[in-house]
């Protein structure tokens, strides 16, 4: 997996959603902002956060957290 091959947006319909934006790099100097939604399932945004670590990871890529909220309907 490349950075770019990480989807932009990713969103979880159900529910009310929490969200992350992340800061994605690949050490080699890219970089891309992806944001994160997902339900009510998830108590914390961390947890969001480390769902995408395991995702990106074994690839190499860093994500750092710079943002998040909450959205309910």
């Amino acid at each position: 997996m490349t950075i770019n091959d990480v989807p932009e947006v990713s969103v979880d319909h159900r529910y009310g959603y929490k969200f992350i934006v992340v800061k994605l790099t690949d050490g080699t100097g890219g970089e891309r902002v992806v944001l994160r939604v997902r339900n009510h399932d998830y108590k914390f945004h961390r947890e969001i956060l480390a769902e995408l670590k395991r995702e990106v990871g074994p690839s190499g890529l860093t994500a750092f957290c710079i943002g998040g909220g909450l959205y309910t309907n």
